[in-house]
């Protein structure tokens, strides 16, 4: 198991299933945890965080709606400001130079990356393909991949 002792991660969705394993997996290899999920789920959030906390380390929980950039940004400063700091996020790891990458800082990374001059696929482009997929527009497609990422695999 690779050793993430001493880093502070976030983890979204983080109150059940593949969030709180996420969380629990981090815990195992030495990372402490700001734990983010709605606040509809806060009694398995604390789930979670115990469960961080019984395999030795320390979860910084806070709720928040994903779609809020307002509320993310101060779900996760609550987060550092308990634990620290923050090592394991979307931009620190595109832009290691920088103490605190935005996304402003990683666009020209994420860009570098695809075929198309563009940082991202956005979300309806992808929504996009699947609704083609289930129409009878793609009856006869089978056995291929319908790839949606501006040509990052092709890079």
């Amino acid at each position: 198991m690779p050793d993430l002792t001493g880093q502070v991660v976030l983890v979204t969705g983080a109150a059940r299933g593949t969030g709180r394993v996420h969380c629990e997996r981090f815990a195992d290899a030495g990372a402490d945890v700001i734990a983010l999920n709605r606040h509809e789920a806060v009694d398995d959030l604390c789930e979670t965080a115990e469960g961080v906390r019984l395999r030795g380390r320390r979860c910084a929980m806070g709720t928040a709606d994903i779609s809020s950039l307002a509320q993310v940004t101060s779900a996760v400063g609550s987060g550092v400001t308990a634990l620290g700091r923050l090592d394991v996020a979307t931009y620190k790891r595109l832009r290691p130079d920088l103490d605190n990458p935005t996304e402003a800082d990683a666009i020209e990374v994420l860009t570098a990356r695809n075929l198309l001059p563009v940082p991202w696929v956005e979300p309806v482009d992808v929504a996009n393909a699947a609704v083609f997929l289930a129409s009878g527009q793609a009856r006869y497609i089978t056995g291929t991949q319908l790839v949606v990422d501006a040509g990052t695999t092709q890079r």
